[in-house]
């Protein structure tokens, strides 16, 4: 048995350039970007050959994917007080807020106890209203620290 302790998720930092903010209430309350309008530029040509429009879609959907990874704003995440986060050690995923406990199936041979571990492949990041996902979160954006409390002496079965 492997646990880690004092799990806690600081403050959400001033830098945001990572995607989406998604609701997760009932009431459904959704992050307009800062750049609510995006124009798209319509294409002329002066020859008379046809214009392909598949890559002026394609180029209108970059625009719109970058202004909203750019301007995505935390400030409801950043103004919560009870915050949880998804991360994945070995790519297992566990959902952890302030003071879990986490029992790991596993070793972590080069972990011991008292050691503190910054874990840093975090998926999502919520509230009670607010979900921010990302697949990872950039480790700029948040702080989230476990305790190493127990290693388990014997096998796993």
């Amino acid at each position: 048995m492997f646990h880690l302790s004092r799990l806690g998720l600081s403050q959400l930092t001033q830098n945001f350039t990572s995607p989406l903010l998604c609701s997760t209430s009932n009431s459904f309350r959704q992050i307009i970007p800062k750049a609510s309008f995006i124009g798209l530029h319509t294409q002329y040509s002066t020859l008379s050959e046809p214009i392909d429009h598949k890559d002026a879609s394609a180029t209108s959907s970059n625009i719109l994917e970058n202004t909203i990874k750019s301007t995505t704003d935390l400030t409801p995440l950043k103004l919560s007080n009870e915050l949880y986060a998804s991360f994945r050690i070995h790519n297992r995923p566990y959902l952890v807020t302030l003071g879990d406990k986490v029992i790991l199936p596993f070793k972590l041979k080069q972990a011991d106890v008292g050691d503190t571990l910054k874990l840093t492949d975090v998926t999502k990041i919520g509230s009670r209203n607010y979900t921010f996902v990302d697949n990872p979160i950039d480790p700029k954006l948040y702080s989230l620290k476990a305790i190493v409390i127990e290693k388990t002496k014997g096998n796993f079965m």
